[in-house]
């Protein structure tokens, strides 16, 4: 199985969405709470970048990601 690298990690709190954004391909979107969301992140070196009303987005410090899904 190919492992894609997570550049980023979106939550929104309506709905308790969870975006998955890789460096290929398209955004994955899962349901979770924000602290499951705020663990993935952490376990894959992200930073919090944007944190606001209702949603919180995770990037790794200095790179580029595609808009929030």
């Amino acid at each position: 199985m190919l492992e894609r690298e997570i550049i980023g990690v979106v939550w929104h709190e309506a709905g308790e969405q969870l975006f998955l954004l890789y460096r290929d391909g398209e955004p994955e979107r899962l349901v979770s709470t924000e602290a499951v969301a705020a663990r993935l992140a952490a376990d894959v070196g992200l930073q919090v970048e944007v944190r606001s009303h209702g949603a919180v987005r995770w990037t790794r410090q200095g790179a580029s990601t595609p808009e929030d899904p």
